[in-house]
């Protein structure tokens, strides 16, 4: 039995990738932990809670990580993944509530007890790890392996040049790409390529109507709407999926170089980016094994599980693009031109964190006490 800690900001596509970790026989969720970025830290741990029920293993431990960037504030990304982060529906409390203890601890000590075994899928913003190896620089000779989703080698998909988890805290890119960690790094730009969702796709989801697929079709409504509003593409795209399916099955990467990868932590247009040097020209070693390349079919299948889908659904007959605009749902009340969100006044973050905290547990209200025994 595989061991992962998913640290994850909450959004629809990180969610069903939780359930595809949750679903698998040979993966045991040790922990998942909470860090903010699309929404508010408290917002994505209720998330990821919800996403644990769903998929089954709703005893896995959930820790609430950093509320906002290393060195920047936080601003939310609600146009992306509608208000709550799995859309516009609210789906309430999750039974099960977060752990007292705070995620860069848990990352720290869940490394440490199963060294040489842990492996980390980080789906969001990195500053948890961020942050974990600041005060522990020792972490990084202990998981078995770290797969993360984010950057793009082509583009960007909140700004010309930036992914949103770089782009969101790129001093904590920064810091996760140098600290020697094995790390396997799946870009937004192969998920552009292999995990967008189709017209045939959508059919099969909405056929099927498990609480799985309803739960899909409701979550990603505000994530179709802006991947084909603003990025021009036919329906949303799962980059979380694709780097939990190629961490769960590394075959389905079909193509990956070892390569040094550095962020953008500076630039004024270029904040996020990652720079390449495929042929040493910084005399840096390669830091990362970049995917290149993924087998969409066998992600797909690897969704389509998670969502019950039974196969007899797969001869249905593709819809049209209208089916699929009007499956997906009506476009979001926060369409595009709404931009960036910022974050709500800290009155009300302090108020929300203590209403989701656990019984006699202060919500975190910053970092700061994340480095106290530094």
């Amino acid at each position: 039995m595989r061991r992962f800690l998913l640290d994850s900001d909450g959004t629809a596509d990180d969610a069903l990738a939780i359930m595809m970790a949750a679903r698998h026989p040979n993966v045991e969720i040790v922990a998942a932990t909470a860090v903010a970025g699309c929404v508010r830290v408290w917002q994505a741990a209720e998330n990821v809670l919800h996403a644990l029920e769903l998929g089954g293993a709703a005893g896995a431990a959930v820790y609430v990580g950093c509320e906002k960037p290393l060195v920047r504030p936080h601003v939310s990304f609600e146009v992306i993944y509608g208000r709550s982060g799995l859309g516009n529906h609210n789906y309430g409390r999750a039974r099960q509530r977060p752990d007292a203890a705070h995620a860069i601890d848990a990352i720290t000590s869940l490394a440490k007890h199963y060294r040489g075994e842990l492996e980390i899928v980080c789906l969001g913003p990195l500053t948890n790890l961020a942050a974990a190896l600041v005060r522990t620089p020792k972490l990084a000779e202990w998981p078995k392996q770290v797969t993360i989703y984010g950057g793009s080698a082509e583009g960007g998909n909140v700004t010309p040049a930036a992914e949103y988890n770089f782009h969101a805290d790129p001093e904590a890119a920064e810091i996760v790409l140098d600290s020697g960690l094995p790390i396997v790094l799946v870009g937004w730009d192969q998920s552009r390529a292999a995990m967008v969702i189709s017209d045939g796709d959508i059919h099969r989801i909405r056929a099927s109507g498990t609480k799985e697929c309803r739960f899909f079709m409701e979550s990603t409504r505000p994530l179709a709407d802006y991947c084909r509003r603003t990025l021009r593409l036919r329906g949303s795209d799962l980059g979380a999926v694709l780097a939990t399916a190629i961490a769960i099955e590394p075959g389905v990467a079909t193509d990956e170089t070892r390569v040094r990868v550095d962020v953008e932590a500076r630039g004024e247009v270029t904040r996020g980016s990652v720079v390449l040097d495929p042929v040493g020209l910084s005399r840096r070693a390669a830091n990362v094994r970049l995917v290149r390349a993924a087998d969409a079919d066998r992600a797909r299948a690897m969704l389509f599980d998670t969502l019950r889908i039974d196969g007899a659904a797969s001869v249905a007959p593709p819809a049209s693009p209208a089916d699929e605009a009007a499956s997906e749902g009506p476009p979001s009340d926060q369409g595009p031109s709404e931009g960036i969100s910022t974050e709500e006044s800290a009155p009300e973050a302090a108020a929300e964190g203590a209403a989701l905290a656990p019984t006699g547990v202060s919500a975190p209200t910053s970092n700061a006490g994340a480095f106290e025994e530094a």
